[in-house]
């Protein structure tokens, strides 16, 4: 079967409007700066837990109350920042607390101020590796001790079910989360439900969160399951970008070019 001029430049058309739709179905991808291109410190805030099971984010000396996920943070004054994309340092974001457990994929982490303004939602957090922490063998990975002779070496671990790496060192103990999150401009974080296909029309994130405790482990894990809870002493984040190519897109992209290329060689021909 044999196509007319007309019925191949239709069908290179279709394949190709197919493709850019991709894009831009929900919001648009990232465009990166030439410089620390994507990437994304923020700083000056820190983190409070109690037995309410909320993350909660807030900047100066006291936390929010209650758990609001609405907190905002500042970007950090280093050179490490795409400030092309994410504005001049010291440009403001909004970084949400987080509810309890794991949240709705589609649910907004952090938004940016500057320009046309990039939403982070969230897709899914990064599973640990380490030892469970425990206290009831000490001759077992993962075992922290007592609250009342707790183990001072260095120890990392986590706790079953949790998303959190704690890291101990003398009595000081650092919390990591990491979390996949899916960014885009043109979206209105307020409206934002879902990742409809996943995150196709976005850019794919990467979010390392770490937060510093005057506790060891096993101490910081009794207290901020009390109502009083605690808070740490410095906390930082890092949204790093994971691009990889989108394949269907690219594809159908290719097809719709191959489809121009042909009709180009017949009418030359002809």
């Amino acid at each position: 079967m044999s196509f007319s001029h007309k019925q191949l430049f239709r069908l290179s058309f279709v394949v190709l409007t197919i493709a850019l739709a991709t894009t831009s179905a929900f919001g648009t991808m990232l465009t990166f700066g030439p410089t620390n291109p994507g990437l994304l410190n923020i700083g000056n805030f820190s983190v409070f837990l109690n037995s309410s099971s909320c993350v909660n984010f807030y900047s100066g000396s006291t936390p929010n109350s209650p758990c609001n996920f609405t907190t905002s943070a500042t970007t950090l004054s280093v050179s490490q920042t795409d400030t092309t994309l994410f504005g001049p340092l010291g440009t403001a974001i909004t970084l949400y607390d987080l509810s309890p457990g794991t949240p709705p994929v589609g649910t907004v982490i952090a938004t940016d101020t500057f320009g046309l303004g990039s939403t982070f939602l969230f897709e899914a957090d990064v599973t640990p590796l380490t030892p469970v922490c425990q206290d009831t063998n000490s001759a077992g990975a993962g075992y922290v001790g007592t609250p009342s002779t707790p183990v001072s070496t260095p120890i990392s671990c986590v706790v079953t079910g949790s998303p959190f790496v704690f890291n101990q060192n003398n009595n000081s103990t650092g919390v990591q989360l990491t979390e996949n999150l899916c960014a885009v401009t043109g979206v209105s974080p307020a409206s934002s439900s879902g990742l409809p296909g996943g995150c196709t029309t976005g850019t794919q994130y990467q979010l390392t969160i770490t937060s510093q405790f005057n506790f060891d482990i096993v101490n910081l894990l009794a207290q901020s399951q009390t109502t009083a809870g605690v808070a740490g002493s410095s906390t930082s984040g890092t949204f790093n970008p994971q691009v990889v190519p989108e394949p269907v897109s690219f594809a159908l992209f290719g097809s719709g070019l191959v489809g121009l290329a042909l009709i180009g060689r017949r009418i030359r021909r002809s």
